[in-house]
């Protein structure tokens, strides 16, 4: 061999070697960590999605110490997994090891994770100069939407120097039409659950346009290490099998522990969390720093119809429908003008109108005060405003000269009359409700109530789109039976109807429900048509008509009868006032019933 060849095959070697010692792996102080007692702190804890000191995550794909867990136990497991191996630690878990390296003063750069080519890849095209928090609207009438979905964006300019945005969320498939395996699936057993980092404009045109639902959209005060340690964090639970449970570990509950590795203040202690709660627990905590809305068509549509003036929202539909003049002087306020103007736009935007309409509306309605002006819909059902949604209830009760007082809980749920301005509709969600009866008399104390799953849809119709009102129950109740005394049952149905708005607060509606129950060792079906009201009224209060007719509980098909009006007021954020009166009617048998109730929501 020549020494030109000698030199020709030493030369790259000598450079690989020089790159190598120059690009040393960085130095992990295992006594001064130690000595922080890290595995106390709160980031740390975070970092392992404990609640109660307990993991959450209990994979041994994400869990070091899965067999013999304590959070000590993790952190001499991870110092100890990179002592022995510290490029497949990075690549691994490299959002518990940028915070350790924080922690004793250094940072680690991308450079530090060029061993793990899908790392780099992660980190060079998913940017996170932006984080926002991002919350679907709920469609109660959808088992795995029916509490909205929360989830993060991240945006910026990638490794080509495109401005993109990604999708982060956390999610379950439901894939059984049976109600009772659901529920056993969704509370106890467990569901697969899908941690997922996708194109946002995926997720904004199945909201939008497939779904018909809002996409508020919240941007979120962060420093670049809290963005760096949420995003490095994030790629540690890619490949991790993690269980969905809907009333302790769902979407809320892993995007709440990734916001609280910025603000360990947003941890709650809650026994169920919710969407809502992630969206104003951030707002409590400072995380918020501005707020956008982009509306669904459906919503659109109603914002503009229902928030503009009686008189401006007629004229205008003369106009486009008859072809009318346009009658001025019923715009009256710069915001029906600006409304009116947005309207025609978006019906302009769907197709529903022409480009002249705009123009003549524009010309007409011409103010140089209104044109410098733009709507700002961020008030539009905002779900800042919404009340919070579990709560505890009291109630006295009067019936046939018998007293005794209700008690309830109420997990994560709205009643129909309740405060319900910031929904879509009129409806009512109840998951979990426990309402217990006991008499001044004798002490006794009555399951009177357990509801599993109760939802009421109440969205009545517009000149752009047509919807049915539904309405579903499971759960256990107690009813008058034939000898005068409440029986319980254990009772599903279903029931399908209309609504619609007489009044712009005012509406009405008629449901048919169907169903089956188990009552009195007898299994039977029913049938229950069912006419209702709801009445907006003045001061923060509303008043609810229900009367039900029910065939064919206890095998019988005699009609039972139930008829209720409730008066409610919500004026303060956390106390609801009730007054219900309650007729009931089977065969000879009848009772009336009047409860007052304070409820208290939290």
């Amino acid at each position: 061999m020549s020494k030109f060849q000698t030199l020709s095959w030493l030369l790259p070697a000598f450079l690989l070697l020089s790159f190598n010692l120059c690009a040393k792996t960085p130095v992990l102080d295992t006594n001064a960590l130690l000595q922080q007692n890290l595995s106390s702190q709160p980031e740390w804890h975070q970092l392992l999605h404990l609640k109660n000191k307990r993991p959450q995550i209990t994979s041994d794909s994400f869990l070091l110490s899965a067999k013999s867990f304590s959070p000590r136990a993790e952190l001499l497991k991870t110092i100890e997994l990179y002592h022995s191996s510290p490029d497949a630690a990075l690549c691994r878990y490299p959002g518990r090891f940028y915070y350790l390296f924080s922690r004793q003063g250094e940072s680690l750069a991308a450079n530090d994770f060029k061993q793990c080519p899908d790392l780099q890849k992660y980190i060079r095209f998913v940017p996170f100069d932006n984080l926002t928090l991002v919350f679907a609207s709920e469609v109660v009438d959808s088992a795995s939407s029916m509490m909205g979905h929360i989830f993060l964006k991240a945006s910026g300019k990638n490794a080509k120097n495109t401005d993109v945005s990604h999708s982060i969320s956390f999610f379950t498939e439901i894939n059984s039409m049976n109600p009772l395996s659901l529920i056993y699936d969704g509370i106890i057993g467990g569901m697969d659950g899908f941690f997922i980092v996708r194109d946002f404009t995926f997720d904004k045109k199945r909201y939008l346009n497939e779904e018909g639902r809002n996409l508020w959209q919240y941007g979120l005060n962060l420093t670049e290490y809290d963005k760096q340690l949420i995003k490095l964090h994030i790629w540690e639970l890619k490949d991790v099998d993690i269980t969905y449970l809907f009333q302790s570990y769902n979407c809320a509950d892993l995007t709440l522990e990734l916001l609280a590795l910025a603000s360990p203040q947003a941890v709650r202690d809650e026994l169920i969390v919710t969407p809502l709660d992630v969206v104003k627990v951030s707002k409590q905590s400072g995380l918020i720093k501005n707020q956008q809305v982009l509306l669904s068509p459906e919503w659109e549509n109603r914002m503009f119809l229902g928030g503009m003036d009686k008189t401006a929202t007629t004229s205008l539909q003369k106009f486009l429908k008859d072809k009318a003049p346009l009658d001025v002087s019923a715009f009256k306020k710069q915001e029906d003008i600006l409304k009116g103007q947005e309207y025609l736009k978006f019906l302009h935007r769907i197709g529903k109108t022409d480009q002249k309409y705009i123009n003549t509306f524009n010309h007409l309605t011409f103010s140089s005060d209104v044109n410098n002006k733009l709507l700002d819909i961020t008030n539009y059902k905002n779900p800042l405003k919404t009340p919070d949604d579990s709560m505890v209830g009291i109630g006295w009760v009067h019936e046939n000269e018998q007293r005794s007082l209700d008690v309830s809980l109420v997990p994560a749920s709205h009643y129909l009359h309740g405060d319900n301005r910031q929904y879509h509709s009129e409806s009512e969600l109840l998951i979990g409700e426990v309402n217990l009866r006991i008499s001044f008399k004798t002490g006794a104390i009555k399951l009177q109530k357990l509801t599993l799953y109760s939802m009421l849809s109440l969205l009545s119709d517009t000149e752009l789109d047509s919807h049915w009102s539904k309405q579903v129950f499971m759960g256990y109740k107690r009813e008058l039976s034939e000898n005068g005394e409440d029986t319980g049952v254990f009772e599903t149905s279903f029931g399908l109807g209309k609504s619609f708005e007489i009044h712009e607060d005012i509406l009405v509606y008629a449901l048919l429900n169907i169903g089956a129950g188990l009552g009195s060792d007898k299994f039977y079906p029913t049938l229950t048509p069912q006419v209702g009201a709801v009445v907006n009224l003045v001061q923060d209060s509303k008043l609810t008509f229900k009367h039900e007719l029910t065939a064919g509980r206890y095998n019988d098909m005699r009609w039972g009868e139930r008829s209720s009006l409730i008066f409610s007021w919500y004026g303060a954020s956390d106390l609801n006032l009730s007054i219900k009166a309650e007729y009931r009617e089977y065969g000879k048998e009848n009772e009336l019933a009047t409860i007052a109730g304070v409820s208290f929501l939290f």
